[in-house]
C-alpha cells in the first residue's frame, strides 16, 4: 500500500512538474509577442498596422492555449486574468489608428484648389469694378450667380472636414491607452506617439483649407463679394434719398454734440465744488470719475459719427461745403471733451488742478514739527488714524488740521483736529514712552502727567485755484442745422 501511495506521489509531481514547464515557455513567448508590437511600433512603416494587429492576434493565441495548462504558475494566472482585456485595447487602439492614417489626407490639396476659384471670383469683381454695366441689377445678378454656385460648392465640403477634424481627435484619443504592465507600457508609449505624429499631418492642411475656403463658401456674404454688391446696391438707390439722408443725419449730430457739450460743462461745476468742499483730492477724482462714464460713451460714439459723416459728405453735392465746415468746427468741441472732462481723473487739466492744490496744501503745512504719525486703532476710538501735522513753538504743541478756504470744511476739519488730539492723549496715556520714542518732537510738549496739545486748523485757498474754466478747453457754441 505504501509503495502504491508512493508511486502516486511521484507522478504527481512528475505531471505538476510538466505543466509549470509548458506554462514557462508559454508566457514567455506571450512576453516576445507583446515585445514585438512595440517594436512594431517603433518606426512607421507600410504595413506596420497590419504588422502590429497580426503579433496581437498570436497573442490572443498563445493565452488561448496558455488557457489549456493546468498550472499554478502565477506569472501564467496574472497573464490570464489580465492580458485579454490589454489585447483587446490594443485592438481598439489599432483600429482607430488606422481610421487615423487615412484621415489625415482627407484635406490634401483642399486649400489649393479653394484658392484657385478664390481667384477666378476675384477676376470677376475686378472685371465688374472696371467695366460696370449700366444697370447694376445686371452685374448684381452676375455675381450673386456665381458667388452662389460656389457656395454650393465648398459649403459640404468644409462641413465634411470639420466632421473629419473631429474624427481626428476622437480616433488620436482613442488610439492613446493606458498600459504599464510589462512590455504593454512600451506598446501604449508607442501607440500614443505613432498617433500624435499621425495626427500632425492634418493640422496644417486642414487649417489652410479652412482659411482658403471659409470665405469662398458664404457665397454672397463673402466679404469682398458682399462689399461690391452693397456699392452696386447704392449705385441704384436714389441720389436724392442719399442727399436727404445725410442732412438729416448731420443735424441728429449737432443736436448730440450740443448735449454733450452742456454734459462737460455740468460736470466742470460738479468737479469744482467737490474740490472746494475738502482737503482731499478724492471727491473731485470720483466727481469726474463719474461723469466720465457717460461723456466718455457719448465721446467716443461722437467722434464714430464724425467719421462716418465726413465719409458721406459728398452724397450731397449741394451741401457739401457746408457739412464738410460744420464737421470740422463742431467736432473741435467732440475733439476737446475726448481729451479732457471725458478722461475722468486722467484729465490732463484736472491732474493740473490737483497739483496745485497739494502744492498749496503742503505750504499751509510747512511749518509743522511733526507729520504723519500714524495712531494705532485703540487710540483712535477702533479705526487707525494719520496726524497729519504737529507744530511745536517753544513748549507748545498744536495739531493742525489742514482744510481749504471755505467755512464748513474749516468747521469739519477743526472738528477731526479734535478728535486727533484724543487720539494722541489716548496714546499718551497708555505708554508715553512709545509714542516719545515714535515721534521724540512731542518730548516737549509733556507735563509730567499730560500732553499738553491744541488743535488748530491751516487754511488754504483752494476755490481760486480750481475754477470750473480750468478743468477743460474752452468750449465753443455748436453750429446751426442745416
Amino acid at each position: 500500500m505504501r509503495r502504491l501511495l508512493l508511486a502516486t506521489i511521484v507522478a504527481t509531481g512528475v505531471a505538476n512538474a510538466s505543466g509549470n514547464g509548458d506554462a514557462v515557455e508559454v508566457t514567455a513567448r506571450i512576453d516576445d509577442k507583446v515585445h514585438a508590437i512595440a517594436t512594431v511600433l517603433e518606426q512607421p512603416s507600410p504595413h506596420m498596422i497590419e504588422d502590429a494587429s497580426a503579433r496581437a492576434r498570436e497573442v490572443r493565441d498563445l493565452l488561448a492555449q496558455l488557457a489549456t495548462i493546468k498550472t499554478k504558475n502565477d506569472r501564467a494566472t496574472d497573464m490570464l486574468a489580465h492580458y485579454p482585456k490589454y489585447a483587446s485595447a490594443v485592438d481598439a487602439a489599432l483600429a482607430h489608428l488606422a481610421k487615423l492614417t487615412t484621415e489625415v489626407h482627407a484635406a490634401d490639396g483642399v486649400a489649393d484648389r479653394c484658392a484657385k476659384d478664390e481667384k477666378a471670383l476675384h477676376e470677376l469683381l475686378v472685371q465688374t469694378g472696371k467695366r460696370p454695366n449700366p444697370d447694376p441689377a445686371k452685374d448684381i445678378d452676375v455675381l450673386t450667380k456665381k458667388a452662389s454656385a460656389l457656395a454650393a460648392t465648398w459649403t459640404p465640403i468644409l462641413a465634411n472636414l470639420a466632421t473629419t477634424d473631429a474624427a481626428v481627435t476622437q480616433d488620436t484619443a482613442g488610439a492613446t491607452i493606458a498600459q504599464t504592465d510589462g512590455y504593454w507600457m512600451a506598446v501604449a508609449t508607442n501607440l500614443a506617439s505613432v498617433a500624435k505624429a499621425t495626427a500632425e499631418d492634418w493640422a496644417d492642411p486642414f487649417s489652410a483649407a479652412t482659411t482658403a475656403c471659409q470665405q469662398i463658401a458664404r457665397g454672397a456674404e463673402h466679404e469682398d463679394v458682399a462689399g461690391v454688391l452693397a456699392v452696386l446696391r447704392k449705385r441704384g438707390a436714389a441720389n436724392t434719398a442719399a442727399a436727404a439722408q445725410i442732412v438729416v443725419d448731420y443735424n441728429a449730430w449737432l443736436a448730440s454734440v450740443r448735449e454733450l457739450r452742456a454734459l462737460a460743462l455740468e460736470s466742470r461745476e460738479r468737479v469744482h465744488e467737490a474740490l472746494c468742499a475738502t482737503d482731499d483730492s478724492g471727491p473731485g477724482e470720483a466727481a469726474a470719475t463719474n461723469a466720465a462714464r457717460d461723456l466718455a460713451e457719448r465721446t467716443a460714439a461722437a467722434t464714430a459719427e464724425l467719421a462716418r459723416l465726413k465719409a458721406r459728405a459728398g452724397d450731397n453735392a449741394g451741401k457739401t461745403k457746408a457739412i464738410t465746415d460744420g464737421l470740422r468746427t463742431t467736432g473741435a468741441i467732440v475733439a476737446a471733451i475726448a481729451r479732457g472732462e471725458a478722461l475722468g481723473r486722467d484729465n490732463p487739466k484736472l491732474r493740473t488742478v490737483i497739483s496745485e492744490l497739494h502744492r498749496r496744501r503742503d505750504r499751509a503745512l510747512a511749518s509743522c514739527s511733526a507729520r504723519a504719525i500714524d495712531v494705532a486703532p485703540g487710540d483712535c476710538g477702533g479705526n487707525a488714524c494719520r496726524i497729519e501735522c504737529v507744530r511745536l513753538v517753544e513748549h507748545t504743541c498744536t495739531l493742525v488740521k489742514p482744510a481749504p478756504d471755505a467755512d464748513a470744511t474749516r468747521a469739519a476739519a477743526f472738528a477731526r483736529g479734535k478728535r486727533d488730539v484724543t487720539a494722541l492723549q489716548a496714546w499718551y496715556a497708555r505708554d508715553k514712552a512709545e509714542l516719545f520714542s515714535r515721534v521724540p518732537t512731542m518730548k516737549k510738549c509733556d507735563h509730567t502727567d499730560s500732553l499738553e496739545l491744541f488743535a488748530d486748523v491751516a487754511v488754504y485757498p483752494a476755490c481760486d485755484a480750481a475754477p470750473a474754466a480750468s478743468l477743460g478747453d474752452a468750449l465753443g457754441d455748436v453750429g446751426a442745422d442745416l
